[in-house]
């Protein structure tokens, strides 16, 4: 099975801790369980802390700063890193390009009993 490395899922995976690639799964089945982990799991766990942060700013607000400077800054980077490859022309990186379904092909892979190896494209 062929997936692309700027499909939505795989960017989600490099956001949430999943740096190398070598962290990510080539089987079909055990990278729809990362997927899932993440969107479940991780992803409520980090929106609780932040969350949290908020609801505790005024005894917590000089780290809550610094997570909101630290944010800014990020999205300030991704910014130019995006205006950098476009004025390159090396192309705009799209987060969430069309990709065939995910959840499709992992409940097909399911029904025949076999997870397929993934093909990673750029």
């Amino acid at each position: 099975m062929k997936l692309s490395k700027s499909s939505w899922h795989y960017w989600l995976l490099r956001k949430t801790g999943y740096y190398d690639s070598h962290f990510v799964q080539v089987n079909l089945c055990w990278y729809f369980w990362q997927v899932m982990a993440t969107l479940f799991i991780k992803l409520p766990l980090i929106f609780t802390i932040i969350i949290l942060m908020v609801a505790l700013a005024p005894i917590w607000s000089p780290l809550f700063g610094l997570f909101c400077l630290v944010c800014w800054l990020h999205s300030k980077w991704d910014d130019k890193q995006i205006r950098l490859k476009r004025e390159a022309g090396l192309g705009y990186w799209d987060p969430w390009p069309k990709q065939p379904s995910l959840l499709r092909a992992w409940l097909k892979a399911k029904k025949d009993k076999v997870c397929p190896v993934i093909e990673w494209t750029d």
